[in-house]
């Protein structure tokens, strides 16, 4: 099992640090999600975040919120997980559709298995959508992204 323990922290980086993306990024997912770019800059993204970690996940999120236990750098080289997290912000969370009680209830109807919450398996099938997207708006480029097992990284 890995191990739950704080991600190491660069000297000179503190926890709980907010994040501003990158002009870049969030022209991308304002593309992808296609909404304002006011709406992607609305949310709050914490590196390293003790919220995170106290969860026992790589990243957690809520309300116009990504906390993420690593480094935001890699949460935004990562595009399939960005993706599925700022599913759940613009696309559940702030639309009122997901709720931690309604969460819990789903992860309880689905036997407490996490990959088929529907929460979950609409971000998985918004992020694997919408990937290509993402890195030609990012890089103007065309990418063959795989996979793997999607399931291991959210």
């Amino acid at each position: 099992m890995p191990s739950i323990g704080p991600t190491p922290v660069a000297p000179g980086t503190r926890r709980n640090g907010v994040v501003v993306p990158s002009d870049e990024h969030v022209e991308a997912l304002a593309g992808v999600f296609e909404v304002a770019t006011r709406d992607i800059r609305s949310v709050v993204v914490t590196q390293y975040s003790d919220f995170a970690l106290m969860h026992g996940a790589i990243a957690v999120t809520r309300t116009n919120a990504i906390h993420l236990r690593g480094s935001a750098q890699r949460f935004f080289a990562t595009p399939l997980l960005a993706l599925h997290e700022y599913y759940h912000v613009l696309r559940q969370w702030n639309t009122g559709d997901l709720t931690v009680c309604r969460y819990i209830g789903e992860w309880i109807r689905q036997g407490c298995c996490y990959g088929r919450i529907k929460y979950e398996v609409d971000a998985n099938r918004f992020a694997a959508r919408n990937v290509q997207k993402w890195l030609r708006l990012v890089t103007g480029e065309n990418h063959d992204v795989h996979h793997g097992n999607r399931q291991a990284v959210f």
